[in-house]
């Protein structure tokens, strides 16, 4: 057995190191702790270091560093950088050993050699070996350089080794890859022509081995056409480097149609040149197929919705608008900036509907709806609406609602006319007061037009305007004489016509002279005469002083329609007030001539009457008092002849002889 002279046994210690078993071992820094644990127990040797460096990086890994005799030998991982890591790594790239101090940080391992190994002839690492400072050290350096070597070696083979076994495991997953996935993967050289291409690829060219396409290009496969596009994308991915990434083609095989999206990126060898390209196409005509019939049903949704002559909305499942046709924005007033993710209850519902709109989504949740209610305009005002909507699930969840928003008003205010053209009627019969009479006209009118100032005036035989209901915002108002007065009301009740007039036309006619006007301008102002038989018999006004467009050609109609149901209620409501007024007198009279009837106790000597209290009276007082019965006094011709019988003479008596 050869032995130093310091009984250290060399050959021993160097079938330790080559006895190393790196057939269980997973990485590299098992195989150096391996190492270094046979060293420390062949050499008396205080700290023993290996590291790992990268230049690029300019930093040193050392994954341990060990001290001998201690149970767990590992004292610390240090990774040492900067211009400390330059020297070292400079030291260890020379061939000579040298000694000097080495620190890491707060470590020091005192003075020591440094030598460097390699892989593929490449600087790897370094090795760290304590130098003792005793005669023994030209010995320790021999042997320190086998270790290095050794280690080196050791290195090497172990990831050679790593290397083919991860080269056969890739080998084995790529052919797998080729052999199961069911896309066509192909690899091509620098002249396009098919070096590998996977089993699904080979079934769609219709060969019945992978190998058959070795050589060959798309020209003899596909379309002209088709092979031309293709090798003219592979050019630019060769020449220039440029990846091609889910193109997609439409290709034409036996007269069948297919789409695919292909993927195409090059390939570079070990000098980094580009030495062909590889390639994966995946058949998406499934896929496109769904997006045609999709693309179909957004075109149907969208010509249903857009086009739709009703309101619609979509929103998503908390009810936040994602689109509105042109028709709701219309109807509601805004603009499409103005709704798109807006919550469409804060947006339309009214102040006093907000537990309706939550009783309506509710509802919406388990189906469909159909309800009438209000909805609420940009500019504030209330518009009736016909609401029919429902929810979008998908797979038990909802996704999205819709609805639409069917204005309703014309259907609304034909029902507000039938009911006020009742109420009217009705009053006539129900209200004994004219002026209540009125104000339950203008409660029916409100159904149908918001109008706050409105009067009526009856017309009077004297030219005088009597006003038996006012109601103004600004104005008091009391009768008028109309009769030469120049104003809007005579010009109603002369001409029978309905007059509809804004501020603007209001204030040129007073300049001219030929309006006058006694109290607040209005900005709109529509006077519709109330007729009988082609008679006048009063007025309806109805005033703005704040829009000049509050009254539009159909309110005017509609109030044209219910003037004639209001004249004549009114003209009964005059009938029946001068019947009743006849009835009473009637009344009254015949009661003063039933006072008259039946025995009336009389003197008959002087012709006094006496009355229910026993008190005797004069004929002329008792029935003027009992009786409508005024007495003028004369005398007869017999009280002449007894009283005055020369006047009666005269008076008679020529009249006898002629």
């Amino acid at each position: 057995m050869v032995k130093s002279e310091t009984g250290f046994d060399i050959v021993r210690c160097i079938e330790n190191l080559l006895n190393v078993d790196i057939k269980s071992l997973g990485k590299v820094s098992d195989l150096v702790k391996g190492f270094i644990d046979r060293v420390t127990k062949a050499l008396d040797f205080r700290v023993f270091a290996v590291g790992f460096y990268n230049k690029k990086f300019e930093a040193i890994v050392f994954s341990s560093i060990y001290s001998a005799g201690k149970s767990d030998r590992e004292i610390a991982k240090v990774k040492v950088s900067g211009p400390e890591a330059l020297s070292i790594i400079e030291h260890a790239e020379k061939d000579t050993l040298e000694c000097r101090d080495v620190r890491f940080g707060d470590l020091s391992l005192g003075r020591c050699g440094i030598a460097g190994f390699k892989y593929n002839s490449k600087p790897c690492g370094l090795v760290i070996f304590p130098c003792t400072g005793d005669g023994d050290w030209g010995l320790k350096e021999r042997l320190f350089r086998v270790v290095v070597k050794v280690l080196s070696l050791k290195l090497e083979f172990f990831l050679y080794r790593k290397e083919d076994i991860l080269y056969q495991r890739q080998k084995s997953m790529f052919n797998a890859l080729l052999k199961e996935i069911p896309d066509a993967i192909y690899f091509k050289d620098k002249e396009s022509r098919f070096t590998v291409i996977s089993d699904y690829h080979a079934r769609r060219l219709g060969l019945r081995k992978p190998m058959e396409a070795i050589g060959k290009t798309d020209m003899d496969f596909y379309s002209k056409d088709f092979a031309k596009k293709a090798m003219k994308d592979e050019q630019r991915i060769l020449k220039g480097g440029r990846k091609l990434i889910n193109k997609e083609e439409k290709v034409v095989k036996d007269g069948k149609e297919r789409w695919v999206s292909a993927t195409k990126v090059p390939i570079k060898g070990k000098n980094g040149k580009i030495i062909g390209l590889a390639g994966i196409s995946r058949d998406i005509t499934r896929i496109k197929r769904m997006e045609e019939e999709l693309r179909k049903e957004k075109e149907k949704f969208e010509k249903v919705f857009y086009s739709n002559p009703e309101p619609m909305v979509y929103a998503d499942e908390n009810y936040n608008i994602v689109e509105v046709n042109d028709r709701f924005l219309e109807l509601f007033g805004f603009s499409r900036d103005e709704v798109i993710g807006k919550n469409l209850d804060e947006l339309i519902v009214p102040p006093g509907y907000e537990e309706e709109a939550k009783m309506l989504n509710e509802r919406a949740s388990e189906g469909y709806i159909y309800f009438d209610t209000y909805r609420r305009r940009k500019d504030g005002k209330l518009i009736p609406v016909s609401i029919s909507g429902s929810s979008i699930f998908d797979k038990g969840k909802v996704v999205g609602r819709i609805a639409i928003y069917k204005d309703i008003s014309l259907r609304v205010k034909a029902e507000n006319i039938n009911i006020s053209l009742y109420e009217i009627s009705r009053a006539v019969y129900s209200v004994s007061s004219l002026k209540k009479f009125f104000a339950q006209i203008h409660k029916s009118i409100l159904r149908i037009i918001d109008t706050k100032n409105i009067f009526f005036g009856l017309v009077s035989r004297n030219g005088y305007l009597r006003i038996p209901y006012f109601v103004d915002v600004k104005e008091t108002y009391k009768g008028f004489r109309y009769e030469g007065s120049r104003t809007l009301s005579e010009r109603v009740i002369k001409t029978g016509k309905v007059i509809h007039m804004r501020r603007g036309d209001i204030v040129r006619e007073v300049k001219e002279g030929t309006l006058v006007i006694y109290r607040t301008l209005p900005e709109a102002y529509v006077g519709i005469p109330l007729k009988v038989k082609k008679e006048v018999i009063g007025i309806m006004v109805l005033q703005d002083y704040n829009n000049p467009d509050a009254f539009g050609e159909g309110d005017i109609r509609l109030l044209e329609s219910i003037s004639v149901q209001i004249a004549v209620a009114i003209d009964r409501k005059r009938y029946e007030r001068e019947r009743e007024k006849l009835v009473g007198e009637l009344t009254k009279a015949l009661n003063e001539v039933k006072k008259l009837s039946g025995l009336l106790p009389i003197c008959a000597n002087c012709k006094r009457i006496r009355d229910d209290q026993g008190y005797w009276n004069e004929v002329e007082k008792y029935i003027a008092e009992h009786a409508d019965v005024d007495f003028t006094h004369s005398i007869c011709p017999d009280c002449m002849k007894k009283l005055y019988p020369d006047l009666y003479e005269k008076m008679y008596g020529e009249g006898k002889k002629e």
